[in-house]
Formats: C-alpha cells, structure tokens, sequence
C-alpha cells in the first residue's frame, strides 16, 4: 500500500469510527442539558412560592419599610401579594434571566399610581428555603432617583404572624 493510500485509508477509517462515538457522547449530553434547563426553571418556580418576611427601603425616599409577601402560581406566571405597612397590593410576573444569565425573578405591581418592578436574586437561605434580595425601581413615565432594596425571608409561620 502506497503511503498516500494508506493515509487515506486511516483517515476514513478513523472518520467511521469516531462519528457514531461523538455522536453518542455528545447527545446524552445536549439531552440531559436541555431537560436540566427545563427542570430548573420548573424547580425555580416552585422553589419561590410561599410566604415571606420582607424588610425594604422605598424606592426613591429610602424610608424603611416591613411586612408580607406571598408569591402564588398563576399558570406559568407568578402573583405577588404584598402587605407592607397595612397596604396590600397585587402583582403579576415571572422568572428571568440577568445579564450573565444568572436566574432572577421579575414582579411588577402598582401602588399610588406608579408601577414598580422587582428584580430578586434567588437564592437559599441554611434550611434550603428561598432567600430573595433585589431592587424595586419604577417601570413607568417616572424616573426612579434612588432603587429601592428588598430582603425576603421565607416565612413557615416562625417570623411573622398572621
């Protein structure tokens, strides 16, 4: 066999060979990849449903602030009920991603005809319940001047009575 022969021959041979062997290495992978995608984001928006303790500041005047937040289910949405200072208003919104595709959950609600929206962080806090920390800023004609800060604290009946 001539050396040119030869060389094509191991490199055919080495191209029948390895297609079906990447092939099977790779797709498990992009499989499990794209059902992971899939089973976060739906752990996500279970993870985050419940009640929390919040403590804040204002948006814009930096007045602190305490109260309730319940996240619901609302489909593939997410409701936010928030009871701060005896003020219960409602909101509607949902999982995102950050900019460095960190996952983040978005709420907008409206209250004394300005609309807010919240950006959380997701996190866990040492019983592996949801920690959220984020910024509330206006979403509407208005300009925020100073962001708003919020800590939520999942509440099982230990923090904040009923």
């Amino acid at each position: 066999m001539e050396s040119s022969t030869l060389y094509t021959y191991i490199k055919t041979s080495r191209e029948i060979i390895m297609k079906p062997i990447a092939t099977t290495l790779v797709l498990p992978l992009w499989i499990t990849g794209t059902l992971s995608a899939q089973s976060n984001e739906t752990f996500l928006h279970t993870f985050v449903q419940g009640t929390y303790a919040v403590i804040g500041k204002e948006a814009d005047t930096g007045e602190p602030y305490a109260g309730r937040i319940t996240i619901t289910a609302d489909g593939e949405r997410l409701r936010m009920t928030r009871n701060i200072c005896g003020e219960t208003v409602s909101g509607r919104g949902g999982l995102g991603k950050a900019a460095d595709d960190t996952d983040v959950l978005r709420m907008q609600f409206s209250r004394d005809g300005k609309t807010f929206e919240g950006t959380y962080l997701i996190g866990s806090d040492l019983d592996n319940y949801a920690r959220l920390t984020g910024y509330v800023y206006r979403v509407d004609e208005g300009k925020t001047v100073r962001v708003g800060l919020e800590a939520l604290f999942f509440d099982a009946g230990q923090l904040v009575p009923p």
